[in-house]
This record gives structure tokens, C-alpha cells and sequence, in this order.
């Protein structure tokens, strides 16, 4: 009784992991992603610390939150789009488009300010 009961469980435990192997498999992504990705990440890390430590009330680590955001949503746009060709420009937005995102939220922050006249 106590077999059948461990081997009841066995099979159990065998469904769960091929359906997993199952899941992992099905999706593929292009090795140079992962060299990207690395390095995006190691910037924004380093970028969202200084913009943290900006005494300006705030508004410069808001701005890389927005460029945070953006980069994340570009990125799944990117590799749900061609996730195992991708292009030159995809890995270097990958590695460097959180620069380029901050500065147009900066910019477009800093105009709006201008705008409202706000001092």
C-alpha cells in the first residue's frame, strides 16, 4: 500500500516537471540578448543610483523611473517582435536606450516647465 502510494506521487511529480520542460522550451531567444541585457542592466543600475542621490527634490530619479519604464516596454515590444533576429540598433537600444529615454523626458520635462512657467 505504501508503494503504491509513493509511486502515485512519483507520477504526479513527473507530469509537473515535463510540463515545465515543456514551458521552457518554448521560448527561444537570441544568445546576444542576454550580452545586452547585461549590460543595460549593469547602467541602469549605476544610472538609477546617481539619479537617486540627485538633491533636486526628486524630479531627476522621477525622470529615470519614466525612462525605466519606457526601456521595459521597448524591450518586450523588441523581443516579441523578433526574438531570434535581432538587429543592430535592437541590442544597442538593449545596452543604451535608457540614456537616450532620460534625456528626452528631461527635455520634455524642462519644456513643459518653461511652458507653465513654472520657477
Amino acid at each position: 500500500m505504501e508503494g503504491e502510494v509513493r509511486a502515485e506521487h512519483m507520477g504526479k511529480y513527473r507530469d509537473v516537471t515535463a510540463s515545465a520542460e515543456v514551458r521552457e522550451s518554448s521560448v527561444d531567444v537570441h544568445p546576444e540578448y542576454a550580452k545586452a541585457l547585461r549590460t543595460g542592466l549593469v547602467g541602469q543600475v549605476l544610472f538609477g543610483i546617481v539619479a537617486a542621490l540627485t538633491l533636486d527634490g526628486g524630479a531627476v530619479f522621477q525622470g529615470f523611473l519614466g525612462a525605466l519604464l519606457v526601456q521595459c516596454i521597448a524591450l518586450l515590444l523588441m523581443l516579441s517582435r523578433r526574438p531570434l533576429k535581432p538587429t543592430s540598433f535592437d541590442l544597442a537600444y538593449v545596452r543604451y536606450g535608457i540614456i537616450l529615454n532620460f534625456a528626452g523626458i528631461m527635455f520634455i520635462y524642462a519644456f513643459c516647465r518653461t511652458i507653465l512657467d513654472v520657477s
